[in-house]
């Protein structure tokens, strides 16, 4: 599955925990979880791409909660982990790189720089691993796109 265009809205599936990403409410801050992608889906699995003049991209996610901040992107920073930021910090800006082989269609989503990839364990949290050196199964996703009946929040 190809990387989504601006406009297309999308979930974000891992092949090895088959779960999708959720951008909800966790303890203490934001915080990115996954769900059962086999279960219906709700607005905070959906996604959209935001180009970067550098050739990066934000993940921003569609869903604002009442609660919640507008524009929720998602970070990977150091060894913090995931949360969502108001700002243009080099730990939101992430390319795509594609698998190959059984895994072509699947992309690694990579914060050039920190050198982070997100990966999603079965049985553990959203979490980030180093980019260089051995790829990991937990660190490839594919873009879901058939999400065009989603409406976007008029304050994302």
């Amino acid at each position: 599955m190809p990387i989504p265009t601006d406009g297309i809205y999308f979930r974000l599936l891992n092949y090895q925990s088959q779960n999708v990403l959720v951008a909800n409410k966790g303890i203490g801050e934001s915080k990115l979880t996954d769900f059962n992608s086999d279960d219906p889906y709700y607005n905070d699995q959906i996604f959209e791409l935001i180009p970067r003049s550098n050739g990066t991209f934000y993940i921003q996610s569609v869903y604002v909660p009442p609660s919640g901040n507008k524009g929720r992107i998602f970070s990977l920073g150091g060894a913090v982990g995931i949360s969502f930021l108001d700002s243009d910090a080099d730990s939101t800006h992430f390319t795509f790189e594609e698998g190959s082989g059984y895994l072509a269609g699947w992309y690694r989503l990579v914060t050039p720089a920190f050198k982070l990839v997100l990966t999603d364990k079965s049985g553990h949290l959203p979490w980030n691993f180093t980019s260089e050196g051995e790829k990991y199964e937990d660190q490839y996703f594919q873009f879901q796109t058939n999400y065009r009946e989603v409406t976007k929040s008029a304050e994302a």
